[in-house]
């Protein structure tokens, strides 16, 4: 259920808040650890209806130490197979008021529901319209335990006001459900923490798990500050909660304090998890959207962005370097591309600080944002039909991810069919017109590659695919070496006929495992190597077939190389982006004590933040001189030869019914030779040229468009012909 506040209310909401009482923490203690001896009730049949309560009388339950579950190897108590198992563990407490704070953790298969003295404090994956589940009910969705492969559970952080009304001097019971996706899930676990912030110097319990991360306060940051108020709500990968957030933006050289008045925002979101694989960090990243009072989405601009309702609150946590995806969409910028803004902020959420963020905006139509055509539903006919698309080659969702299969014909060997997901607009508006148009336009794309003539104009690839757009888009991925390139997070995009008929490439999105970041794929660490030649999307490998396709990355890196890719350049941009972020690094490390710490999928793992930075310039530096002694064709002279319509080649006239003139500025000779196919590549006509002006009958083809070749010693240039 979500709740739904006034503007007024969620304004002295969160002027209450504050850090008074993590500040007054004088040591953390866990009453509550996984080895732990517990109650616990196999969910095949129904538990007394109090047994979420601190009073209820669990001596009839089986006892065993956590955690629990069958099937995955991380059971201490292996219980028969069941859709559920409840649990519960009691500890005394003799001041609940001497607790400040708390937080639960848990590692879990697939969803759960946790309480304190009855209370609920956390919930995952469990559908929020059953207050109380019951034994024989299902989790939403799938989630794999974490921990057996190094992973940290989930955290819930559980406030001083929440903790006032739930906490009792003396015996307190920690209760926890888990429940399996289905009636044949193979694997259930339930792996619980507790975790309290003691006032005094009293020793209680045992000592906070190694992985456990100490909570840090705020006061003051140079960076805006961003605070989120859940009002108790449990922050999940889905559903989203309406939550209040505050934003506290000073201006550029005035320092922002925790107690200073909500300037840049302050009203409801919705707030969720993001992400995939980075879901099991403890360092979560969140999607945002403004909504108004009435839960209708707002647009607002957050630290001097445009205005918009969509936006990503991306926690960088294995990319050590803060800066990644930072440093790789301002390069994408710099080449003349759209890609996300960004903004640094320090984050805090129900008081607790979560430390470095970076404010992203959401890819997304928009004239601020990627600005093509906003494709409505009703748009079905001529130009209104195509554009406004944008489409995605990534994992695929729990839930699915609507798209579509592209085969091209011919096939091209030894790939499976590419899934394009839509994106924008989702598939929930768009009309089947719409969805066939833009599946039927890739077809033609993937088609116009596989096709043994894909070099050629009018039948090949050019004539669908954005050239300039995709070089770029290249060139980032392999300078990069992202991990994910050409297979995950790839976005493309195509306007309307009248603006860009051509399928571009882009924006760019999801960097952090970049710049030798991960050690499951050697060639992403290696400097040499390429990473179009790898099994995944295959365009870019037969792109690179095409001489000229060739020549004009090359040149383009060159002229990048003199420029925004210079070396200066590079050293410039990493250095700004770090003396920007200045002693909030210290905070985000003290919060997130993983400097010198594997963190997957980290290949290297640097002592301090400063030799992580130094890592990503070398390995810039070192990668971008590997692709200079590649990418070294002279282009001065290869761009002077270059055909144009008005150069080289001159067909006349065109269209034409009976004579078609070929002009060349050279002397031809017998190695001259005129050829001219129809649109299904069928040669139709050949000659050879004998004069620097040819001419060609072509009063016996019926009338459509054709493709002439003029070849001349080892280059072959093209012409589009129409004969009436």
């Amino acid at each position: 259920m979500k709740i739904l506040f006034s503007t007024s209310l969620i304004a002295v909401l969160l002027s209450s808040f504050g850090y008074t009482q993590i500040s007054q923490v004088n040591h953390w203690e866990s009453p509550v650890l996984a080895n732990d001896t517990f109650s616990y009730w196999v969910g095949t049949a129904e538990p007394n209806l109090n047994w979420r309560n601190n009073s209820f009388n669990d001596a009839s339950w089986l006892k065993g130490p956590g955690g629990f579950g069958f099937s995955d190897g991380d059971d201490s108590t292996i219980i028969p197979y069941t859709g559920s198992v409840m649990l519960r563990k009691t500890f005394q407490l003799p001041v609940a008021a001497n607790v400040a704070w708390a937080y639960f953790n848990i590692d879990y298969d697939d969803g759960f529901v946790a309480y304190l003295n009855g209370v609920e404090i956390a919930r995952s994956n469990i559908a929020d319209n059953i207050a109380f589940p019951n034994a024989s009910d299902f989790a939403t969705a799938s989630r794999e335990a974490v921990m057996y492969n190094g992973g940290n559970p989930d955290s819930y952080s559980i406030s001083n006001t929440a903790l006032q009304n739930i906490l009792v001097d003396g015996q307190n019971t920690l209760a926890i459900q888990v429940h399996n996706r289905d009636a044949t899930s193979s694997d259930l676990s339930a792996i619980p923490f507790l975790t309290l912030g003691i006032k005094t110097t009293q020793q209680l319990f045992s000592p906070p798990p190694a992985w456990f991360n100490f909570p840090i306060g705020l006061d003051s940051s140079h960076l805006p500050i961003i605070v989120i108020n859940t009002f108790g709500q449990t922050v999940n990968d889905e559903p989203a909660i309406i939550a209040g957030m505050g934003v506290i933006d000073n201006g550029t050289d005035n320092f922002n304090h925790i107690d200073d008045a909500y300037n840049g925002y302050s009203g409801q979101i919705e707030f969720e998890w993001r992400g995939e694989s980075s879901l099991m960090f403890d360092k979560k990243s969140f999607r945002v959207e403004t909504k108004d009072p009435l839960n209708q989405s707002i647009d607002v601009s957050l630290l001097g962005m445009p205005s918009d309702n969509d936006w990503i609150f991306y926690g960088p946590y294995s990319d050590k370097s803060l800066i990644r995806n930072a440093i790789t969409f301002e390069l994408g910028r710099k080449m003349g591309h759209y890609a996300s803004r960004i903004q640094f902020f320090e984050l805090v959420i129900d008081d607790d600080y979560q430390g470095i963020y970076v404010l992203m905006e959401k890819i997304k139509r928009s004239n601020d944002r990627l600005d093509i055509a906003n494709l409505k539903l009703q748009d079905t006919l001529g130009d209104e039909l195509t554009g406004g698309y944008i489409i995605r080659v990534d994992k695929i969702e729990p839930d699915g991810s609507p798209g579509f299969n592209s085969y091209p014909t011919p096939a091209y060997p030894n790939y499976d069919p590419h899934y394009f997901q839509y994106f924008s607009p989702e598939e929930k508006d768009m009309h089947p017109t719409q969805m066939q148009y833009i599946s039927s336009f890739v077809q033609q794309v993937e088609s116009s590659l596989s096709s043994p003539n894909f070099i050629q104009p009018v039948v090949g690839y050019k004539e669908y695919i954005d050239i300039p757009s995709f070089v770029d888009f290249q060139i980032i991925n392999e300078l990069t070496k992202n991990v994910d390139a050409y297979r995950f997070s790839t976005y493309f995009h195509k306007d309307k006929d009248s603006k860009n008929p051509k399928l571009q490439a882009g924006p760019l999105w999801d960097f952090n495992l970049g710049y030798g970041n991960v050690n499951y794929w050697d060639n992403c660490f290696d400097i040499p190597g390429w990473m179009y030649t790898e099994y995944r999307m295959w365009w870019f490998a037969r792109m690179m077939e095409d001489g000229a396709y060739l020549q004009s990355i090359q040149c383009r890196w060159q002229e990048l190389r003199q420029g925004a890719f210079s070396n200066d350049s590079i050293l410039y941009l990493v250095d700004s982006l770090t003396a920007h972020l200045g002693p909030a690094i210290d905070r985000n490390f003290n919060r997130w004590p993983i400097l010198g710490q594997y963190v997957w999928p980290n290949n290297y793992v640097a002592p301090t933040y400063f030799d992580e930075i130094d890592f990503v310039k070398s390995w810039i530096l070192n990668r971008a001189d590997w692709i200079d002694n590649e990418w070294d064709m002279e282009c001065v002279l290869a761009r002077q030869e270059l055909p144009t319509e008005e150069s080289l080649l001159k067909v006349f006239p065109n269209p034409t019914s009976s004579i078609l003139n070929i002009s060349f500025p050279f002397e031809t000779d017998k190695n001259a030779t005129i050829k001219i196919y129809s649109v299904d590549s069928k040669l139709v006509l050949a000659q050879t040229a004998t004069t620097a002006v040819s001419t060609v009958s072509v009063e016996k083809l019926a009338k459509g468009v054709y493709l002439l070749q003029f070849n001349y010693q080892d280059a072959m240039y093209y012409r589009k012909i129409v004969v009436e």
